[in-house]
């Protein structure tokens, strides 16, 4: 009889017990290693050091310059062949956490409000609390470190429906997040970090027995590496929304959204961890980003996202329409997190219950030439309170964008009619339903009245604001079809107030970790300070994995 492993039962239909879509996307281990007497244990250790990081965006530059500080062997692997940042290059760079200890209280409350539903009250007693003192504690610590250069803003959010009590934020001046990312991955520099760009884990090298994680095995530029972690890993290794297939199974939106972030976050940590045996949570959780031009952004993997109306002229020419030829929301209104303040949270998801589509998708911008003219549909930008998209979009896409250049793609259609534009607005619904053109009649009529509120200076349907309204010229007439972007995910491997990873009966897996987004505390909560939530748990992951034992501390391996 065939020997059964743990490793060949992942593989097969064992992996509908925790779910097809979050596991089951990339490949296994090699099959010569099984062959082994001790299949799950390399042959020989390439390399060995105290803690292993998998990824190096926040959280891993954080446990990074922790690990180096306390006189640790650290080395850390990154997918990416640029010190990029993971989700911190295209934030704005701010950090939402607490800092005040008499705050402590409102934080906690704040914490359990928001995360109703997919925290449990048992483990919200353990976990909010820790978090919140963890939080006050690396303010301290990122306070010492020289040349990050950051100041603390204090804002008082007075809506307790939204926040309670007091936070704070740090802001880098006119900084972005990828500035910030650079001060911190400098600081790491300096300290003489092992950063090994372009070395993605491929698995977690775990006795069977004793269920302690003993190392990683990576992909290296001239083949596998096995790396013996003698106290622990830390798995920094972000969200899945670089994967569609998880995307549209775990979250539940139901179609494809580009990640608005680092590309290389497609799961592949969530099915190391599970092959570990560890338990995920918060998997449907998920931030929606602003509208992105879909066929470019198809193109290079990542949202090619629109950065809002804020860059173009001070009134524009240009709309929204779906497939029916018709307006469905304001453009311009807070388009970073379109779901959550649009004119209904569902607007871009609605469904026709009548024929089992979305209403609004697909969805299409039109402009005229005026705004063809006026400035690029794309420009990209790190800096703060701007809709920024990955830090490297113009390097993918092999130079920077005009709509000239758009238009050549094919990316951009024109005509010289509205008549003729609608029949050159060819998309494809979420279910793959495709429309040739959309409806010509509807089109005209919605061009014809958006240039009617604009000479009244004022937008019935939408309130769209008057100085950001112009009305269409005379031709020719320009489309873009519309898709939309995805901050991040925030499930991954659930945790334990010292960042442990836990099994599926909440015990711990012995040094394995899990920080940042991946396995998020916050569930969906984007806006309850990821950046914070990163920075915290990675420091506190390596403090705590640097105060074990070596696992081979007896055994002489």
């Amino acid at each position: 009889m065939e020997q059964f492993s743990r490793r060949s039962f992942l593989k097969g239909a064992g992996l509908a017990a925790v779910g097809t879509a979050a596991v089951g996307l990339v490949g296994c281990g090699s099959a010569a290693a099984q062959e082994q007497k001790d299949w799950w244990m390399p042959e020989a250790w390439d390399e060995e050091t105290d803690v292993v990081v998998v990824g190096y965006g926040a959280a891993g530059v954080a446990a990074t310059i922790t690990g180096l500080d306390a006189g640790l062997g650290v080395i850390t692997l990154e997918k990416s062949s640029e010190p990029d940042g993971g989700n911190l290059g295209c934030a704005t760079g701010c950090i939402q956490t607490c800092m005040k200890p008499d705050d402590a209280d409102g934080m906690v409350e704040m914490l359990r409000h928001f995360n109703q539903g997919s925290v449990s009250k048992e483990d919200g007693d353990v976990l909010y609390p820790a978090i919140v003192e963890q939080e006050i504690e690396a303010g301290a610590w990122l306070d010492s470190l020289e040349d990050l250069e950051i100041y603390w803003v204090w804002r008082d959010y007075g809506d307790p429906s939204r926040m309670t009590g007091e936070v704070a934020w740090s802001e880098r001046g006119d900084a972005g997040g990828s500035e910030l990312f650079g001060n911190f991955h400098e600081i790491a520099v300096d300290k003489g970090a092992d950063i090994r760009l372009a070395t993605p884990a491929k698995r977690l090298v775990q006795n069977p027995e004793t269920k302690e994680i003993l190392g990683v095995v990576a992909e290296g530029s001239g083949g596998d590496i096995a790396i013996k972690a003698k106290k622990g890993v830390i798995m920094a290794c972000g969200g899945f929304e670089g994967n569609p297939m998880m995307q549209q199974w775990c979250t539940g939106w139901g179609i494809h959204l580009f990640p608005w972030g680092t590309p290389h976050n497609t799961g592949d940590g969530h099915r190391m961890c599970v092959e570990a045996g560890a338990q995920l949570w918060h998997m449907d959780c998920s931030e929606i980003g602003s509208p992105c031009y879909r066929l470019p952004s198809e193109q290079v993997g990542c949202s090619v996202s629109m950065q809002s109306a804020g860059h173009f002229p001070d009134a524009s020419s240009w709309l929204f329409v779906n497939y029916k030829g018709e307006r469905f929301v304001n453009e311009t209104k807070n388009l970073s997190h379109a779901p959550q303040h649009t004119r209904k949270r569902t607007v871009w998801y609605d469904m026709d219950t009548d024929t089992y589509e979305f209403s609004n998708l697909p969805y299409w911008m039109v402009f005229d030439q005026a705004t063809f003219d006026a400035a690029p549909l794309y420009i990209q930008s790190t800096k703060p309170k701007s809709l920024v998209s990955y830090a490297g979009v113009h390097q993918l896409l092999g130079q920077e964008w005009t709509n000239v250049w758009a238009l050549e793609q094919g990316w951009i259609v024109k005509a010289d009619t509205i008549e003729g534009l609608a029949a050159a607005m060819v998309g494809t619904s979420p279910s793959g339903t495709k429309y040739e053109g959309v409806d010509a009649a509807a089109l005209a009529a919605t061009v014809e009245r958006w240039n009617a509120s604009c000479e009244a200076g004022a937008d019935p349907d939408f309130k769209r604001d008057p100085e950001t309204m112009a009305a269409f010229g005379d031709g020719p007439f320009y489309a873009i079809e519309m898709g939309m972007g995805m901050i991040n995910t925030q499930g991954g491997p659930k945790h334990n107030e010292h960042n442990q990873t836990l099994d599926t009966n909440d015990e711990v897996i012995p040094r394995l970790y899990n920080v940042g987004e991946f396995g998020s505390l916050n569930g969906g909560n984007y806006n309850l300070g990821n950046i914070a939530e990163a920075l915290t748990t990675g420091h506190f992951a390596m403090l705590h994995a640097g105060d074990l034992e070596p696992w081979d501390a007896s055994d002489g391996k």
